[in-house]
């Protein structure tokens, strides 16, 4: 199973900001080739972070339609960034990440959106089994 637990931040204004939690928890039977897709978007040098649990190590992919966005996995840190995660990918495009098996579960997810590109939209997947997406 996958679970997920996710954090949204939202613009009130622009002056002020405001972070919105919004918990949720699905739990997704695993099967061959299951992906949940969540869709975000991000204003630079900000981050979202998930969090999920699994029985079978998921595939990570995270895709941008508009902006540069890089992907964090931890083990231990509850928001990991650059400067704390055990897998990174910080390619322009696609970015894919194997879980391990070593990995225990659950771990947490960080997504960075990159300043230089302005606002970005991200579409980012965990994918089970065998996935072939990209």
């Amino acid at each position: 199973f996958i679970t997920l637990l996710y954090t949204i931040k939202f613009e009130v204004n622009p002056e002020k900001y405001m972070t919105c939690q919004l918990i949720g928890i699905f739990t997704i039977l695993l099967q061959t080739s299951v992906t949940y897709t969540i869709r975000g978007v991000l204003e630079p040098f900000n981050y979202d972070y998930y969090m999920f649990s699994f029985s079978t190590p998921p595939t990570l992919f995270l895709m941008t339609s508009s902006g540069d966005a890089d992907l964090f996995v931890s083990q231990s840190s509850s928001n990991p960034s650059y400067n704390e995660y055990d897998l990174q990918s910080t390619t322009t495009g696609t970015e894919r990440i194997v879980i391990p098996e070593s990995f225990s579960s659950p771990i947490k997810v960080g997504i960075f959106a990159a300043a230089q590109y302005g606002n970005t939209s991200y579409t980012f997947k965990i994918s089970s089994g065998k996935s072939t997406e990209n």
